[in-house]
């Protein structure tokens, strides 16, 4: 993810990249692959982030789940592009570190996400 968002990135500094969030069941096992995730979502032991509120959700799931996994000799990819569209969605995403720490434009306290996390490169 790091070597994408820098090539994005640098390109498109006003750009987040997006990415999927997943919960299991407690004690489930951890899903190592997309495929074993998909298996995990058809039996109910695995879900999007969140799913009850349908915040986190991203649409397009059934065609990444057919996407080829990315291993750690390939260059990951981005799926689609969406503009920003719902007050509703609250996606986890990657970004530039010098993005503004607090936008007025999340309420409190439905839209209170204000933890930003710098990773160093």
């Amino acid at each position: 993810m790091r070597i994408l968002s820098n090539s994005i990135l640098e390109k498109h500094p006003k750009t987040a990249l997006v990415y999927r969030i997943f919960e299991t069941k407690y004690n489930a096992t951890q899903p190592k692959t997309k495929t074993d995730l998909k298996n995990m979502m058809e039996s109910d032991e695995a879900f999007e982030f969140h799913h009850t509120s349908n915040d986190h959700s991203i649409e397009h799931l059934n065609e990444w789940f057919e996407s080829p996994e990315s291993d750690t000799e390939s260059f990951p990819s981005i799926q689609f592009f969406k503009e920003y569209d719902s007050p509703k969605w609250e996606p986890q995403f990657v970004s530039k570190s010098d993005i503004p720490l607090f936008d007025i434009g999340f309420r409190y306290p439905r839209r209170d996400n204000t933890v930003l996390v710098n990773l160093e490169a």
